[in-house]
């Protein structure tokens, strides 16, 4: 047998190529099914089916727990405004820096808006008097306030001479205010509710509710106290003169004020004040100062400056001489933390 076994192996036209041949039995009636158009048509709408209840299922389970953990976004503008926005409203917490003038919160309101303000902090509009206050080791003169201002027992004739040029002249001194603009510019921005822009001026304190915002802007921030434009030096320099001749009851110093009560710029004031002088009547002037000091807008002295014996020596002048206006910046020290709450409308701290 193994001879022919072999010859039946050795001969070459009985040799057929070798074939592996595989069975696949596992997926037999998953291929069966899909041979079947019937059966993949139910299967296609069982799937459909399960995924349709499965989306359902979460939907209704997200839906259930939004309702306890309500979803909120929390956003920082480039102005350091945190901003938590949900369904119901939205949020926005500024830390506003007493010594700036205006101060931009990043905040971005439309026409039609109602926000709620609410502040609080402490703030001091005298920094060189707590500086001579350490030096001698003293309790300062000058108090710190928050966000209602200094509200002061009873006002100086200084104070009430100044207050008329204050932001807001019939609210306290260094309160809280609020100013919607377009204009982000300082050197551009309207300082006081009397240029025709008053809708858009806000006296805030330490709350105010139901703000209804009449022009879109942003929320510019700063403390009630007087802004030195050069307008209001002007201002300024002109009624010191016209107290001075009120409370003088001085014939010279009335003439003073009738020549510079409209006048166009501070040149003029001076040159007025020059012809006052060389009447001789600036030594009149000067005695009466030495009886009454408090009426200038500042306490300083006519050796500080390089003229003596001129009527229109005030704090006022020096700033304009000086081309001085860091006034605000340099006494002011503290801050408010303000809290903004408005209505969602899907816009964040950053305007969108």
């Amino acid at each position: 047998m193994k001879k022919e076994k072999q010859s039946v192996e050795s001969t070459p036209q009985d040799a057929q190529p070798k074939r592996i041949v595989i069975n696949v039995e596992r997926y037999q009636n998953l291929i069966e099914a899909l041979e079947d158009r019937v059966k993949v048509r139910r299967i296609a709408a069982s799937i459909f089916c399960i995924g349709i209840l499965l989306f359902t299922a979460l939907t209704v389970i997200m839906l259930s727990l939004k309702s306890f953990f309500p979803y909120s976004d929390i956003s920082t503008s480039a102005f350091g405004t945190t901003t938590i926005t949900n369904e119901q409203k939205q949020v926005s917490y500024f830390l506003f820096n007493t010594a700036d003038l205006w101060a931009n919160s990043g905040i971005y309101v439309k026409k039609g808006d109602v926000i709620s303000i609410h502040s609080s902090g402490s703030a001091n509009t005298a920094i060189h008097h707590i500086d001579e206050a350490s030096r001698d080791n003293t309790q300062p003169h000058d108090r710190n306030f928050g966000p209602l201002g200094e509200i002061k027992d009873a006002e100086s004739k200084r104070d009430k001479l100044r207050s008329q040029f204050r932001i807001f002249p019939n609210y306290p001194q260094s309160a809280l205010v609020m100013q919607v603009s377009k204009e982000t510019n300082r050197d551009s921005l309207r300082n006081t509710p009397r240029e025709g822009n008053s809708h858009n001026f806000y006296y805030i304190g330490a709350q105010r509710d139901n703000i209804h915002i009449v022009e879109d802007g942003v929320l510019l921030f700063a403390i009630n106290d007087i802004v030195l434009d050069t307008v209001t030096i002007l201002k300024m320099m002109i009624e010191n003169i016209k107290t001075m001749a009120e409370l003088s009851h001085d014939t010279a110093l009335q003439q003073l004020y009738a020549s510079v009560r409209k006048a166009p710029h501070v040149p003029f004031i001076r040159e007025q004040i020059k012809r006052f002088i060389a009447s001789g009547h600036g030594a009149t002037y000067d005695e009466y100062m030495q009886k009454d000091s408090t009426l200038q807008f500042g306490g300083y002295e006519s050796s500080k400056y390089e003229t003596t014996k001129c009527p229109h020596l005030s704090e006022m002048d020096y700033y304009y001489d000086h081309g001085y206006k860091n006034a605000w910046y340099d006494d002011n020290i503290g801050s408010f933390l303000i809290v903004i709450e408005t209505e969602n409308r899907n816009r964040l701290s950053h305007g969108e």
